[in-house]
Parts: C-alpha cells; structure tokens; sequence
C-alpha cells in the first residue's frame, strides 16, 4: 500500500538522500508502483522546492518516467508530467511503443489506441500551465517518433475538420470535429476531441501537420488496423534504432526493465 508507518519513513529516508541515491531509489520504486514512485517525488519537492525533484527526473531514463505517470491518469493528473523535460517525454512515447508486443493483435486495436490516448491526454490536458502545454506539444512534435505517436489515436477513426481560429475558444468537449465514424466508446470520443482541441487552440501548425497526416491514412486503400500497425512497427523500429546508439550498459538495463514489464502480476 502507499500509505502507512513503513511507507512514512521510507520516503524521509529517501528526502535525506543525495540525489543520484534518491534517483536509484525512486527508480526502483517505479518498477513496482509509479503512484508510490509520484509519492516519492512529492516528498522531496515537499521538503526542498520543484527543482530538486527535476534533478531526480533528469537522472531517470524514459521507460521509468513512462512508469511513473502511466500510475495516473487524465483525472488525476501527474506531477511526474508536468516536471520532466520535454525531451524527455517525447523519447518516453517512443520507447512506449515497445510495450505493445503483448497485445499486438488486431482485436487489441482499440486498447492499444485507447493507452495510448490516455497516455498523450495525462501529459498535455492535465497540465494545468500552458506555456507547459507549449513547450510539450513543441517538443512532440519536432521528434518524428513522437508525432507519429501524437497522431495514433486518431487513425482509422475518420477525417479531422479543423476549426477556425476564432472559434476555439467557444467549443465545448462535446464538440464533434471529425468527418467520419467515431468510436462508440463515448469516452473515448470525448477525450480525442478534447485531445484535439487542445492541440488546436495551443500549436495550430501542428495540428494542420497532424490533420494533414492523419487524412491521408484515409485516402490509403487498407484496413484501419493494417494502418495502425505500420506506424507501430515503426514506432518500435525507430525506438530499437535509438536504444542501439546509447551505451551498451543504459541498453542492458532497457532490456531487463521490459523484460520484468513483460512478465505477467502474479
């Protein structure tokens, strides 16, 4: 559990620490609960201010910040989300996509669109700044891996229409911004459009390139699902590409850390 006598002192004793230490602790926390790993975070910014727990993020490698603000949500909102490097969360979609092996078949479409979804809506709806809002979408959208994991959600789910300037900010999340069929799911519907929407009112460049590129998926004579593997093989590709070009170290520890990912919760 997150709470308690134990989980109390370990946090203070993770508050005391250097922060290499307190980066491997919270590292190792994240393997297990990203919540607790969030906690943890907390209490050091608690006790000192936000840049010291930015220094611990700094010495985190992507796959474990992935970790950390996937044990939240649009709802709830992560710290981990509004503190990490740009950067950084946009080389953390990247290695994302390498946690779909397990489900990669074509009825698991909608739940690999739909984590995805969820995941790109904690780390830009529920940051409440937006010149940090900004400063993500910017940084998501000049790393090529990232744009194509900005646009996953919205493939196969029919044309995006884009709204004129002076009517964003009268749109409500109900708004109905696509042409075609939309998933059933009414809370899916509703979170891609307010996705977009936010998109839209924040970085209109990007939008048209995303409308530009999600469109012409639409004019290609194959299924949705066959689309949606294509771009994920080559999410996975160019993230295999860039784990070959780290330290033969920092790639060993990816693979053990997917590795115990994979593993099935007993």
């Amino acid at each position: 559990m997150m709470n308690g006598p134990n989980s109390d002192k370990e946090f203070t004793a993770i508050v005391k620490m250097e922060t290499p230490e307190q980066a491997k602790a919270i590292s190792e926390i994240a393997r297990v609960s990203g919540k607790r790993a969030e906690v943890a975070l907390l209490a050091i910014a608690s006790a000192t201010d936000d840049s010291a727990a930015i220094a611990v993020l700094q010495r985190l490698n992507p796959f474990e910040i992935g970790l950390i603000i996937k044990g939240h949500d649009v709802s709830l909102g992560s710290a981990t989300a509004w503190l990490a490097e740009p950067e950084k969360l946009a080389e953390m979609l990247a290695v994302d996509s390498q946690n779909w092996e397990q489900m990669f078949e074509e009825e698991n479409m909608m739940e690999i669109q739909a984590d995805a979804l969820q995941l790109l809506a904690t780390i830009i709806i529920s940051t409440p700044d937006e010149k940090r809002r900004i400063e993500v979408l910017q940084a998501l959208g000049k790393n090529e891996n990232s744009f194509f994991y900005l646009c996953l959600p919205f493939i196969g789910h029919g044309e995006i229409v884009l709204v004129s300037h002076e009517n964003l900010d009268r749109l409500s999340n109900e708004a109905v911004i696509f042409g075609g069929e939309i998933p059933a799911d009414r809370l899916y519907k509703e979170l891609l459009s307010e996705l977009f929407q936010v998109i839209e009112h924040l970085d209109q460049t990007l939008a048209r390139e995303m409308a530009k590129f999600v469109n012409s998926e639409n004019e290609e004579n194959e299924s949705d699902w066959q689309k949606l593997k294509k771009h994920i093989v080559r999410l996975q590709e160019q993230a295999e590409a860039k784990q070959q070009v780290n330290p033969s170290g920092e790639k060993e520890e990816y693979e053990s850390m997917f590795e115990a990912a994979d593993k099935p919760k007993k």
